[in-house]
C-alpha cells in the first residue's frame, strides 16, 4: 500500500490496491501511507539525534567500499496560504503579471484566470551508493536516497548520520559528486566531520564533468556576458583540484552526479511536481520518505527498524508509568 503512494498519485494508488483485492477509499489509503512515513521519519530524526549526542551506532554496509556521495536541490510546488486576486480585473493574465512577482519555477507562463499565487520549494535529496573501479554503480548493492524539504543544515545532518550509521568510516574512498553549487561545496568537511570519517579514508571532490561542460559550452555561446564567470567557475573548481578528470579516471572513480539527478528525476520530479500538484511542507516530507525508501529497495529493512522502535518506545513508556510511585500520582479534580 505504501509503496503504491509513494510510485503514484493517491486516487490512482487506490484504484491498484481495488484491483489487488484491498478496498478502502482514498482518505483511509492516505492516513496510513502518511502514518508509515512518519514512523520512518521519526527514526531518522532520532539517528540524527543520536548521532549529535555520539551514541548511534556504526554499520558495516560500506566497509573497505569506493563510494560515491552526490546531493542536489529539485523543486516542487507546496501549499501555502493563498493570496486572493480578482478574476476579473486579471483576466487573461499569467500568474506573474498578476502578482507582479516573477513565476518561479516555470519555464513558459499559459495565460489562464490567476486566483491564487504559487509557491515554489526546494526538496534536497542525496544518494549514497557503492561503485566500481570503473565509477559505475555497483547493482550488486543497494543505494540510500533521502531527501527533505529542511534547509542545508538539515540534508548536512542527514548525510553525515547516513555515513555513519553505514561505516562509510571503514570505506576505502568517499568521493563527492556534485554541481557547483557553493552550499553544497562548503559543507563537505563538516560533514566528515560529524560523520567522524577518519584521516585514513580517501576523500574526492569532483565537479560533474557534465555541469563543466556545460558552462563552458554557455561560455562559447554567450562570450561577453558570461565568460567572466565561466572563467572564474573554471578556475576556482580547477584550482580546488575537482577537475582532475584523468586522473579519477585511472582511479575508478564517478566522474559525473548523474545518480543524484536520475533519484532527483525519479523522487521528486515525477511523483511530486505537476501543474495541478501542490504540498503541504509535512506531507511532502512524508511523500520523499516514502519514494525515497521504496525506490531504493530498502523498504522492507527500514520498516522493520521503524516497527522495532515503536515496540521499544511502547515498552519504555509502560516501564516510566509502572516507575512511579503512588504519592507521586496527581489525585484527579472534581470539576
Amino acid at each position: 500500500m505504501h509503496e503504491a503512494t509513494a510510485i503514484m498519485p493517491l486516487a490512482l494508488a487506490t484504484k491498484e490496491l481495488q484491483r489487488d483485492g484491498i478496498k478502502l477509499d482514498d482518505s483511509v489509503v492516505d492516513r496510513i501511507s502518511s502514518q508509515a512515513a512518519k514512523e520512518l521519519l521519526t527514526v531518522r530524526e532520532r539517528n540524527v539525534e543520536l548521532l549529535r549526542s555520539g551514541k548511534l551506532v556504526a554499520g558495516n554496509e560500506l566497509e573497505g567500499k569506493t563510494v560515491s556521495v552526490q546531493i542536489d536541490g529539485a523543486r516542487t510546488r507546496i501549499r501555502s496560504v493563498l493570496e486572493e486576486l480578482c478574476p476579473i480585473e486579471n483576466f487573461g493574465k499569467t500568474q506573474s503579471e498578476a502578482t507582479g512577482k516573477p513565476s518561479l519555477g516555470r519555464s513558459k507562463e499559459a495565460r489562464r484566470r490567476a486566483m491564487f499565487e504559487a509557491l515554489w520549494r526546494e526538496p534536497k535529496v542525496i544518494t549514497i551508493y557503492v561503485h566500481d573501479s570503473e565509477g559505475r554503480r555497483d547493482k550488486n548493492t543497494l543505494a540510500t536516497i533521502d531527501g527533505t524539504f529542511g534547509d542545508a543544515q538539515s540534508i548536512q545532518m542527514i548525510v553525515a548520520m547516513h555515513l555513519h550509521r553505514l561505516g562509510a568510516a571503514k570505506a576505502k574512498s568517499i568521493s563527492f559528486n556534485s554541481d557547483g553549487a557553493k552550499w553544497i561545496w562548503d559543507r563537505i568537511d563538516t560533514i566528515l566531520k560529524l560523520a567522524k570519517i577518519p584521516s585514513t579514508v580517501a576523500i574526492y571532490r569532483i565537479l560533474d564533468v557534465y555541469h563543466a561542460c556545460e558552462n563552458l559550452n554557455k561560455a562559447l555561446a554567450i562570450l561577453q556576458k558570461e565568460c567572466l564567470r565561466v572563467i572564474n567557475y573554471i578556475r576556482h573548481h580547477g584550482k580546488e583540484g575537482h577537475m582532475d578528470y584523468g586522473k579519477y579516471r585511472l582511479m575508478g572513480l564517478p566522474l559525473g552526479s548523474g545518480a543524484i539527478e536520475s533519484a532527483i528525476r525519479r523522487v521528486v520530479n515525477l511523483r511530486m511536481k505537476s501543474n495541478e500538484i501542490f504540498w503541504r511542507i509535512n506531507r511532502g516530507e512524508e511523500m520523499l520518505m516514502l519514494r525515497a525508501t521504496v525506490l531504493s529497495d530498502r523498504w522492507d529493512e527500514n520498516r522493520l527498524i521503524a516497527k522495532r522502535q515503536m515496540k521499544a518506545n511502547q515498552k519504555l513508556s509502560l516501564l516510566k508509568l509502572e516507575t512511579v510511585k503512588p504519592d507521586e500520582v496527581i489525585p484527579a479534580t472534581s470539576a
